[in-house]
């Protein structure tokens, strides 16, 4: 399923990844990892400098907060969805969830964004299904 919408473009990813640190351990970029869970993972609010984010969703559920838009978008088994650099979103996912993640350029181009009362109380919620 392709998803589309503004800050999001559709496209195809060859990384696995668990939204949090990398473990790699065949390499077929930089940023290559194993496919791994995620349990309740929160990604603080961030953008990167110059990096696209490809996403796969292979399992579970996940959130996506826009926050230049405010927007929230709910991702599920299937979805995939590209993050543009330059958005400014965070990101939380269900225990169980399993995702497909490369970044082109590689490389760690992540700048924290300072986290709002609307961010922390977005993270106390529940994915909405």
């Amino acid at each position: 399923m392709q998803i589309g919408f503004p800050g999001l473009i559709p496209n195809d990813a060859d990384c696995l990844h668990n939204l949090g640190p990398c473990q790699c351990v065949k390499r077929s970029s930089p940023d290559a990892c194993p496919l791994t869970s995620v349990e309740g993972k929160l990604e603080p609010p961030h953008r990167h400098k110059q990096a696209f984010e490809f996403q796969y969703m292979t399992a579970g559920l996940t959130a996506y907060l826009d926050l230049t838009t405010a927007e929230e978008h709910v991702f599920r088994k299937g979805d995939f969805y590209v993050i543009e650099p330059g958005a400014v979103y965070a990101q939380k996912s269900a225990p169980g969830t399993e995702i497909l993640f490369i970044k082109v350029p590689p490389g760690n181009d992540k700048m924290p964004v300072d986290i709002t009362p609307e961010v922390e109380a977005w993270f106390r919620e529940p994915i909405k299904e």
